[in-house]
């Protein structure tokens, strides 16, 4: 797995990875490192997002040599309510986190709420596994435990019939839905989903990254993303210099056996 640093930064443009940048609408990036209250969207979507019950001195912290947020009790990040996140076509959803134990139902990421009945989406902790929820009730269920302190890829896409929950680049579970998911009201959070009764709803743990995209994922690319670690999308491609030669404005004498400089002086 790709350590990132803010030196091999690059979004859609000079990114490595171009193919995976296809379709990104929103790109939250903890590992690139502390931006105090605000947590940066490196897409092109601009939608930053803000620290919420959060402790921006104590919850930025280092977990395997790469920066996370640490998420706690109520704590979640609000990156506001972008309607190019209110999908109504196949999209995916993938967040790189460590999740510790936490209550039944809470959120990984999200745009809902009860108030609205679950309109928009929402990957989510459900016990010791992954669920991907949205317009009402339709769900598909994993069988992976994502629990346990352990760094994971977790994902959630809808092909436009099939609701699928994807754990480290690997298909975990399906549902079959007719439902097509509608327009929220309510804002992205990551860690968290919000609630009419201000529930504890936090999916407790470190997060590395959060991306959402506008379209569905293959299995190839949810591979590849799982093989790339956290940051992994954000590595700068190889650029090649190039060299012109310049002839020189005056004539320089060439250098014989006697006067080489070569070991520095005569011979």
């Amino acid at each position: 797995m790709t350590k990132p640093s803010w030196q091999d930064f690059a979004t859609h443009d000079e990114s490595a990875h171009p193919d995976l940048w296809n379709g990104v609408v929103g790109y939250w990036a903890p590992c690139l490192g502390p931006t105090g209250t605000r947590l940066h969207d490196v897409s092109r979507g601009n939608n930053w997002g803000t620290l919420t019950n959060m402790d921006p001195a104590t919850d930025w912290v280092i977990q395997g040599g790469a920066s996370a947020l640490n998420l706690t009790a109520t704590d979640f990040i609000d990156c506001g309510n972008p309607t190019a996140l209110n999908f109504v076509a196949p999209f995916a959803v993938a967040a790189w986190v460590k999740l510790g134990s936490a209550p039944t139902d809470t959120g990984i990421v999200s745009k809902t709420t009860q108030a609205d009945g679950f309109s928009g989406w929402m990957l989510w902790q459900n016990g010791s596994v992954a669920n991907a929820y949205w317009a009402g009730g339709t769900r598909a269920t994993g069988t992976t435990s994502i629990v346990g302190d352990v760094l994971q890829l977790i994902g959630m896409s809808w092909t436009g019939q099939t609701a699928e929950v994807w754990v480290n680049g690997k298909l975990d579970g399906t549902g079959s839905t007719t439902i097509t998911p509608s327009a929220a009201a309510s804002p992205i959070r990551i860690g968290n989903y919000a609630t009419n009764n201000n529930l504890d709803r936090t999916a407790r743990g470190q997060y590395f990254d959060a991306i959402a995209w506008n379209r569905r994922l293959s299995p190839n690319e949810w591979s590849q993303l799982y093989q790339l670690g956290p940051g992994g999308m954000l590595q700068r491609r190889s650029r090649r210099r190039a060299y012109s030669f310049v002839p020189p404005a005056v004539n320089i004498p060439i250098l014989t056996a006697r006067n080489s400089i070569i070991g520095g002086g005569t011979i």
